[in-house]
């Protein structure tokens, strides 16, 4: 799962840019594609690829800032710690 694999922001700063293969500071769809399977050891399927993508694509860009994925991330691991203390409202339940 992507929240046991990046526990803090300098952690997710470090994937970030090494998942950004092109070094533009930004990480487009095929990088975020291919940190997700390098972190989990998984592919997402396209769909809910293009889903999370979209979320975290918060300028509709094509890519994603290391700032628009921190705040996706921290979403994230809020809505988990709601669910875990009994909440049903999964927003980021596509990773």
């Amino acid at each position: 799962m992507l929240k046991k694999s990046l526990k803090d922001i300098k952690v997710l700063k470090r994937h970030f840019t090494r998942f950004d293969r092109d070094g533009d500071g930004v990480l487009d769809m095929d990088e975020f594609g291919a940190l997700v399977a390098g972190l989990t050891g998984e592919d997402m399927d396209e769909d809910e690829l293009e889903g999370a993508f979209g979320v975290m694509d918060t300028s509709g860009k094509g890519y994603v800032t290391l700032e628009e994925f921190q705040a996706w991330f921290q979403g994230f691991n809020a809505e988990t710690a709601t669910e875990e203390s009994g909440g049903t409202n999964n927003v980021f339940q596509m990773l």
